[in-house]
């Protein structure tokens, strides 16, 4: 379970997620973390929120944003709404690293989907960013509710993804967890 002060690696990317309040810290109403983007890194698919809004605000360097279409540059001071079921997505600008705070409302699932992403990632379940596509099913499935890709319509993707999941979760794909010990502790106790 996510805790205040965990830190999630992606180590294919680089980004860097710290938690600063957890869904059990606020009872569900809000999860807050720190993100770190490093120059040049991907953005995730265009994707929506079906039942959270979120906000961003740019602590340190830039931030490349699209929201409904439109593709916005922030810099620090500069915060963003992005409202229930809007389609956005959100990553690092520029020639220098970039942080900022990221709040989910309400909770829901979200940091069960940042770890299976990030344990998923350390276990070398991701080519070229993304997962196998059953994997993907299967994680699609399960975070449905806090997580869609933009396209297809969710009309077309729900029955894809049950029949992938389905096939997915007979080949052996399941919802990772992060690893017993969170990064932070793990780079503190000099393991990497």
């Amino acid at each position: 379970m996510a805790h205040a002060g965990q830190v999630l690696v992606h180590p294919g990317n680089g980004e860097r997620m710290e938690f600063v309040r957890t869904a059990s810290d606020t009872e569900g109403e809000v999860l807050e973390v720190i993100i770190s983007y490093m120059p040049g890194s991907d953005q995730p698919p265009a994707h929506l929120h079906p039942h959270q809004e979120e906000r961003f605000e740019v602590l340190e360097g830039e931030v490349s944003v699209v929201l409904a279409g439109q593709r916005r540059l922030l810099r620090r001071g500069d915060a963003l709404h992005v409202p229930v079921g809007a389609v956005h997505k959100v990553g690092g600008a520029g020639d220098v690293p970039s942080r900022m705070r990221w709040e989910t409302r309400p909770a829901l699932k979200t940091e069960q989907l940042f770890e299976a992403f990030t344990a998923l990632a350390e276990g070398g379940g991701m080519k070229g960013g993304k997962p196998h596509p059953l994997q993907g099913a299967v994680l699609g499935e399960h975070f449905s509710d806090v997580f869609r890709l933009a396209k297809p319509p969710w009309a077309i993707q729900r029955p894809l993804i049950a029949l992938l999941a389905r096939i997915g979760r007979r080949r052996g794909y399941g919802i990772p967890t992060a690893a017993a010990q969170p990064t932070a502790e793990r780079l503190s106790a000099g393991a990497d």
